[in-house]
C-alpha cells in the first residue's frame, strides 16, 4: 500500500543511521512483473499516434473530446500510457501538463503507478524529465517512489534494471528533484539497482556532482 506523501517521514523525522547499510525495496529485482504483451502490440493508427501527440503538447481538449482511444492506451514501442509521456513533456504551459495529468488519473482511470516496458512509472519519467511541477503532482496522487524499474526483457532508454524514480532524477542532474524524492522517501537514498548502484552513485558517473554532494550531505546529516 502505497503511503500518501504527506505522512511519509521527512528527513527531520527520520534518520539512516540505525539501518543496515543495504536495505531491499519490497519489489523484487529478480521477478520482474509480467507485462501483458496484448497490452502493447497494438499497430500506432492514426487516432493512436494522435493520441499520444495530444498527451506530448498536454492538449487537455484532444484528450477529453477524442473517444477513439481509451486514455488507458500504451504505446506500441515503449510501453508507456499517456500519462508517463504526459509527464515527461516538455510544455511552456504548467497549468495543462497539471490539467491532463489530473484528468488522465481523476477522471480517466489511469493508474498512477501504471509501468512502461522497462518497469518505469510516470514518476521516473517527469523526475528524468526535471519535470517539477509534474512530479509534486504525482506525489499528489501517492505516486510509489519505490517502484524500481527493470530491462530484462527490452532495454529502453538504456536505463540499469532497479532504478528508482531518484535514481533518474540524480543520473539527469536534477537537484531540486532529487531532494524532494529524498525527502518523500529517505530510504531510496540508500536502494541500490542490479549493478549495487546507489543514486549518488549514478549521479557520480553522470558527472552530477552538486546532485552527488547534496545527497551525500543528506545521509551525512541523517
Amino acid at each position: 500500500t502505497t503511503t500518501p506523501p504527506s505522512t511519509i517521514p521527512t528527513s527531520s523525522t527520520f534518520t539512516l543511521s540505525s539501518l543496515p547499510p543495504r536495505i531491499s525495496s519490497h519489489h523484487s529485482l529478480k521477478t520482474p512483473p509480467t507485462i501483458p504483451i496484448s497490452d502493447i502490440s497494438h499497430s500506432m493508427s492514426t487516432s493512436y499516434r494522435s493520441f499520444f501527440e495530444a498527451c506530448s503538447s498536454c492538449d487537455i481538449a484532444v484528450l477529453r473530446e477524442d473517444p477513439s482511444v481509451p486514455p488507458k492506451a500504451t504505446h506500441s514501442v515503449h510501453g508507456g500510457s499517456g500519462l508517463h509521456v504526459v509527464a515527461a513533456a516538455v510544455t511552456k504551459s504548467e497549468s495543462k501538463q497539471l490539467e491532463c495529468i489530473n484528468y488522465l488519473i481523476t477522471e480517466a482511470s489511469v493508474d498512477v503507478n501504471a509501468r512502461s516496458s522497462n518497469g518505469s512509472t510516470a514518476l521516473h519519467w517527469a523526475a528524468g524529465s526535471g519535470n517539477m511541477h509534474a512530479v509534486k503532482a504525482l506525489l499528489r496522487h501517492s505516486a510509489d517512489t519505490r517502484i524500481p524499474s527493470y530491462t530484462w526483457s527490452r532495454q529502453v532508454f538504456g536505463k540499469s534494471s532497479g532504478q528508482l524514480p531518484l535514481h533518474w532524477a540524480s543520473e539527469s542532474g536534477e537537484s531540486e528533484i532529487a531532494e524532494l524524492l529524498s525527502d518523500v522517501d529517505p530510504l531510496s537514498l540508500i536502494e541500490v539497482d542490479e549493478r549495487g548502484a546507489s543514486a549518488i552513485d549514478v549521479a557520480e558517473k553522470a558527472l552530477q556532482f552538486p546532485v552527488r554532494e547534496m545527497l551525500t550531505r543528506r545521509i551525512e546529516s541523517d
